[in-house]
């Protein structure tokens, strides 16, 4: 048993270890006994059990599996990240805002936000953010069905809290970013022609629960949040960070919050490193939907 030969290791200041995965593009943080455990590994010794199940489950081991990320990786840096295909001039598109869904709030039905945010884009804007995007109405009935979704709990690789993958319950909304004028207009905003295959996974954090620093990965295409958090502050956590990797987590440049109704959009590369900070208090829910590509072997 070992550890996957392309992982970089930096000791840290407490006698821990930090991991970074060069092919899932993640971090893995192990305190000072698990730093201990994985140098006697090196050496031959078997390490704990409970080392042994945290190690396998991020994907940290050689092995048939090891082998096949590298071989997915190497087919993706070939063909995932290849120039997009050409998006039409969008002059005429934003005319496509009218007719958007019900759901939708009225402001974001009007051409000129949409070729603004496109504008904001093109001008270095990495993270776009479309304040307001859900009815009122619909954004609250949202949350209370998100609500009822049956909830994992999650508390292994890199996320603590709970999580569902949805499999259509939600499709009724979500239909239209795969579809549709939404799907048109968003990925004239990206300036890319988007693909239609979306993972989502509605998630539910309480207090002490977050995401660490991980960075979406060479097949993810365009990534979105939706929140779904009523009266949610800065004091409460949970924002999504973004910023460059330091000894431990992130330099961070800007945070969102996940306010009831409001959407973040934004591409996935090799330096939009991000990750979402320990809830403090209260129920921080939201969607997110990654836009993969064709090459993705999930």
């Amino acid at each position: 048993m070992r550890l996957r030969s392309e992982l970089l290791r930096f000791p840290l200041d407490d006698g821990g270890l930090e991991i970074v995965d060069l092919v899932l593009e993640q971090k893995h943080a192990f305190s000072s006994t698990e730093a201990d455990a994985l140098r006697a590994l090196d050496a031959g010794a078997a390490p704990p059990p409970e080392l042994v199940t945290r190690l396998d489950s991020g994907l940290l081991l050689e092995g048939p599996t090891a082998a096949a990320l590298r071989e997915g990786c190497r087919h993706g840096r070939v063909r995932s990240r290849m120039p997009p295909p050409a998006v039409a001039e969008a002059a005429g598109a934003w005319g496509l805002a009218p007719s958007l869904p019900a759901f939708v709030a009225a402001a974001w039905r009007d051409p000129e936000r949409w070729r603004r945010l496109a504008e904001d884009r093109r001008a270095g804007r990495r993270l776009l953010r479309l304040d307001g995007f859900l009815a009122a109405d619909v954004a609250a009935a949202l949350r209370g069905r998100v609500d009822e979704l049956p909830f994992t709990q999650r508390a292994a690789a890199y996320a603590h809290g709970d999580g569902h993958d949805l499999a259509g319950e939600l499709d009724d909304v979500f239909d239209a970013f795969r579809r549709g004028p939404l799907h048109t207009l968003l990925g004239h905003v990206m300036d890319q022609a988007l693909p239609e295959r979306i993972f989502l996974r509605a998630w539910r954090l309480g207090p002490g629960d977050d995401i660490a620093n991980h960075n979406d990965g060479i097949h993810y295409v365009t990534t979105f949040s939706l929140g779904l958090t009523p009266g949610w502050s800065c004091r409460d956590g949970g924002a999504i960070a973004f910023g460059y990797p330091i000894a431990r987590g992130l330099d961070i440049t800007e945070r969102w919050l996940p306010h009831l109704g409001d959407l973040l959009l934004f591409e996935p590369t090799a330096t939009a490193w991000h990750l979402v900070e320990a809830v403090r208090a209260g129920t921080r829910w939201t969607v997110t939907g990654h836009y993969v590509s064709p090459n993705y072997p999930g």
